[in-house]
């Protein structure tokens, strides 16, 4: 007995968006890079915002948690759709800016050797200072809270509190400034709702 073909093409569909959502988020790492000049947009605000390298913690448990998530909306069929077009979108937009755009994060001189600092510095080894605007890990925090409020998961709350520290440490741990910040939860937010207005409220 096969399938129904309707059912074959929802499958095929997934399976294209769970890879247009790997490839276009990838595409950040060769963009990594500054091409010409890198425009500083910290602010005053930057300026009195602390370095507490805690915050480093949320930071890294987040990219994990975040592709957990879109294995379960792939297995569950939770809005699947709307979650990994949203995410194609916002990750194409950003990588759009990182080629017309680059920006530049001024990095702080670590001091200390306790093992949130020492994390930092992993990431800032890994991680070179270019992309900030927007802030990659800010908007997919973003996306990670707006889709579990969607889909109004029991654990909805801690989780939405969860991505707003997430969006708090890219500053906190000066991987990001306030305008890169604020530039990822913003084409985040944009994405999500543009998508849901064409696609409609249907569950998809």
């Amino acid at each position: 007995m096969t399938a129904p073909k309707s059912v074959k093409n929802t499958s095929s569909l997934n399976l294209i968006l769970l890879l247009g959502v790997l490839l276009s988020s990838i595409a950040y790492f060769p963009l990594n890079r500054m091409a010409q000049h890198g425009h500083v947009l910290t602010t005053s605000l930057d300026k009195h915002t602390p370095f507490v390298p805690i915050f480093v913690i949320p930071y890294m448990l987040f990219l994990p948690a975040f592709w957990l998530m879109i294995g379960y909306a792939f297995i569950s069929k939770r809005l699947f759709v709307k979650l990994a077009v949203s995410a194609i979108v916002m990750y194409v937009c950003s990588d759009i800016v990182y080629i017309c755009f680059q920006t530049l994060m001024p990095r702080p001189q670590l001091i200390g050797h306790g093992l949130p600092t020492r994390l930092v510095r992993l990431i800032y080894s890994h991680d070179r200072p270019f992309n900030d605007l927007p802030s990659g890990h800010a908007a997919a925090a973003t996306l990670f809270g707006l889709y579990f409020l969607a889909i109004k998961h029991r654990w909805r709350v801690p989780l939405a509190v969860f991505s707003l520290t997430v969006i708090a440490a890219t500053v906190y741990i000066k991987q990001h400034s306030v305008i890169g910040a604020l530039g990822g939860v913003l084409l985040a937010s944009a994405s999500w709702m543009g998508v849901s207005y064409v696609l409609g409220r249907r569950e998809c």
